[in-house]
């Protein structure tokens, strides 16, 4: 059965579209039906990767009757088929808004009755902004204390370190470990070369597949990619994605 997955993170630059794009990648590599969804503004990063084919909605739109409004975004998720991964990417300009949606218009619960699995994902990053991450993390899951969420623990911006402690360790996890559905290492496990790779494929807006395969890029540019891309994709199965 496929499941309506919700990339939700308040702090804006820490990988909710990255992640959310990666997914994305992951299930379309296995051939499963993928429906891509952005609530940015203008489209935002899933937009960009033709590939996808990204529907946009604008959830500030008032009138429940607009197609780009957010019940009827919530009406064309609950009309997908069982077999379906929704992947809806919320980034921080409308993180607040589509929070008040789900919860004011009761649409988990509402996907629940209709058999819908969901799932929240929220990130984590090290560095900077690793406190406003947290905050953002401990919202989610007290706002929304009936739904389950994968964590992406995001390592490019910093080793994530709380009070010396890997976030698996400290009271972040233990206090909602039974609704936490995994974790998910992303970082340059493979040293400055491979964050590097990484970044050019993103400012390219490429998919892992296309650069590993375009002329573009020089053998072992790809070589990396494919090694950090068949070792993501061994990470999302050893959760259940």
């Amino acid at each position: 059965m496929g499941t309506i997955h919700f990339f939700l993170n308040g702090k804006g630059g820490v990988g909710t579209s990255f992640t959310a794009s990666l997914l994305t990648q992951h299930y379309i590599a296995r051939n499963k039906k993928v429906l891509c969804v952005s609530t940015e503004p203008g489209g935002g990063t899933l937009s960009r990767y033709q590939v996808f084919h990204t529907k946009w909605f604008d959830i500030y739109c008032d009138d429940p009757a607009d197609p780009k409004s957010i019940d009827s975004l919530f009406n064309m998720i609950l009309r997908t088929d069982d077999e379906t991964e929704v992947i809806v990417d919320c980034g921080s300009r409308s993180y607040l808004c589509i929070c008040e949606a789900l919860k004011e218009k009761g649409f988990l619960d509402e996907a629940r009755s209709f058999g819908k699995r969901t799932l929240l994902h929220s990130i984590i990053v090290g560095g900077a902004s690793e406190a406003e991450a947290l905050n953002s993390y401990r919202s989610l899951m007290d706002n929304f204390p009936d739904s389950h969420v994968m964590i992406w623990l995001n390592g490019y911006f910093g080793e994530i370190l709380i009070d010396e402690q890997n976030f698996e360790s400290t009271r972040f996890y233990s206090h909602y470990e039974d609704r936490i559905d995994g974790l998910i290492p992303l970082g340059p496990e493979r040293g400055d070369l491979m964050a590097h790779d990484i970044n050019r494929m993103l400012c390219d807006y490429f998919t892992f597949q296309e650069a590993i395969t375009t002329s573009d890029y020089y053998i072992l540019t790809k070589s990396r990619l494919n090694m950090f891309w068949r070792d993501l994709n061994a990470k999302l199965d050893a959760v259940n994605l």
